[in-house]
């Protein structure tokens, strides 16, 4: 088995089957993958969907759990895995046709810990073929380890950007962290750094489908309060693993510290955003703030640069950064809601 396809499921059912179809219209045998559709419980029609796809291929499995989130659903794929390589797949999101071929060959020939792919975001559910799968060259592939990665390229914090080998992702000891949504920005950046092989393909292969009411979308306030206390929880776990990573010996530590840096301060800043968008009162966004001073990342100095340097963000940064003009910011944003 060369290939597991992890696809964790939660009330769904708008897109399942696009997302099955997508993996079953491969260029490889059905001999060399299998698909796990992971259901957290889902209390809408996805099992059924799901269900009736299994009873047709033999290289589908569906493994029912009670609704215990995605890190969790992802977690329960991880243990019953079987291929050699893994793959986690959004249940709203699809990949492009017959690309599975291109992508094994490179992670065998080349013997890789972890590949990187290239990703649209769209609100189509068709675009089937991919732009660049006869046109692409592959044969100088950058191989690299993961800290010399980070350290020059930027990097999707996404699992759905990475194939990754079963047995290095096993060894490493990792699992998404339980009731997390962003859970996983470090699980990411905790896998590249130990990667010892590892390169990114430009190949047009993943659709991130933008639904109005998906995890990153939804705007009711219980959802966006704990949405903001998991990028808490983030920023504090990147400063554990920059702490973790001081230590390290090798000549590109330096900048991949720096990416980790920038990465880290950018969930301050889309946290910080959300609370002047949603109306976060000024006592909570205080405590959070005296919180990131203790690990210097009050004021947000080290975000705005390559990785993020939209008008936008430079526009916003000076006001979260002045305290009382992010006081200002804040009851002005609370007027309009």
């Amino acid at each position: 088995m060369l290939l597991t396809i992890i696809v964790p499921t939660y009330n769904v059912e708008e897109f399942i089957a696009n997302c099955l179809d997508s993996l079953l219209d491969q260029d490889i045998s059905t001999n060399d993958y299998e698909i796990l559709v992971i259901n957290d419980g889902a209390t809408d029609n996805s099992a059924q969907i799901a269900g009736t796809y299994a009873d047709t291929h033999e290289h589908i499995r569906l493994i029912n759990q009670a609704n215990m989130g995605l890190s969790e659903a992802r977690n329960t794929g991880l243990r019953q895995a079987k291929g050699k390589y893994i793959y986690f797949l959004d249940s709203d999101d699809y990949i492009a046709k017959n690309t599975f071929g291109l992508i094994l060959s490179l992670l065998e020939k080349y013997q890789l810990d972890l590949l990187g792919v290239k990703e649209i975001e769209t609100r189509r559910l068709d675009i089937k073929k991919s732009a660049n799968l006869d046109s692409i060259k592959t044969d100088h592939l950058k191989i690299t380890d993961g800290i010399s990665f980070i350290a020059d390229n930027y990097y999707i914090n996404n699992a759905w950007w990475y194939f990754t080998r079963t047995k290095f992702l096993r060894e490493t000891g990792l699992t998404f962290p339980k009731d997390r949504l962003v859970e996983d920005a470090n699980f990411t950046s905790k896998l590249l750094v130990a990667a010892q092989r590892m390169a990114s393909v430009p190949l047009d292969f993943y659709r991130y489908y933008q639904r109005p009411n998906s995890i990153m979308h939804k705007t009711n306030k219980a959802h966006i309060r704990r949405l903001i206390g998991d990028y808490e929880k983030n920023v504090y776990e990147f400063e554990s693993q920059l702490k973790s990573l001081e230590a390290y010996d090798h000549p590109k530590i330096k900048a991949c510290l720096k990416r980790i840096e920038v990465r880290q301060h950018s969930f301050a800043f889309f946290l910080f955003v959300k609370c002047m968008r949603f109306s976060i009162s000024k006592d909570e966004v205080s405590t959070m703030i005296e919180g990131f001073k203790t690990i210097e990342v009050y004021p947000i100095q080290k975000f705005i640069g390559e990785d993020y340097n939209k008008f936008s963000y430079r526009l916003l940064l000076p006001i979260i950064n002045n305290e009382k003009l992010f006081s200002a910011a804040l009851k002005v944003s609370a007027i309009f809601q």
